[in-house]
């Protein structure tokens, strides 16, 4: 089993957009709050642990970090550039690296309603927690999203991988 490293969900949003620019693989928000989810639920699958315990909300459009959300809620549009001076409040270690690099490739390689459709999907934790017409979103909370990750057969990521690959 992996070290039990723990990040907060703005520092892996920052690493995943610094790296999405450096790339040209630009992701909006709604994008960057659906690859954190993907990754809080391989964590969950590979470790069994929380990569980070901000809470998930379940949006109209999926699961977003509100913290996450809301520094880039303005960014319907492709995020392009970052805010300079930002800086992890700790390093982000290679193998977690790795499991966001691929989760990024994922993301931007498929297709957006493809992706949510997966994270929405009946049985999923966010459509256990979401209620439609409620003012107030529901919350997500990180148990359940371990529990929802770990009854799966197969990872929404893999499923996502998947998809690409039978399309090549």
């Amino acid at each position: 089993m992996k070290d039990h490293r723990v990040y907060d969900a703005l520092d892996i949003a920052y690493y995943i957009l610094d790296k999405s620019i450096k790339t040209e693989r630009y992701i909006n928000n709604y994008s960057l709050n659906f690859i954190l989810y993907l990754i809080a639920e391989e964590y969950h699958r590979t470790t069994g642990w929380s990569i980070f315990y901000d809470v998930f909300v379940a949006k109209d459009f999926g699961p977003v970090v509100g913290s996450v959300y809301r520094e880039f809620v303005v960014n319907i549009q492709p995020i392009t550039v970052l805010f300079p001076g930002w800086s992890p409040k700790k390093p982000i270690h290679p193998e977690d690296q790795a499991l966001f690099d691929r989760v990024l490739y994922v993301v931007t390689e498929s297709d957006y309603f493809s992706v949510r459709n997966e994270l929405t999907k009946k049985g999923s934790a966010w459509s256990i927690a979401y209620e439609p017409g409620h003012v107030f979103s529901s919350y997500i909370e990180p148990e359940l999203v371990k529990e929802c990750a770990l009854k799966k057969d197969c990872s929404s990521l893999e499923i996502l991988e998947n998809n690409l690959k039978a399309k090549t």
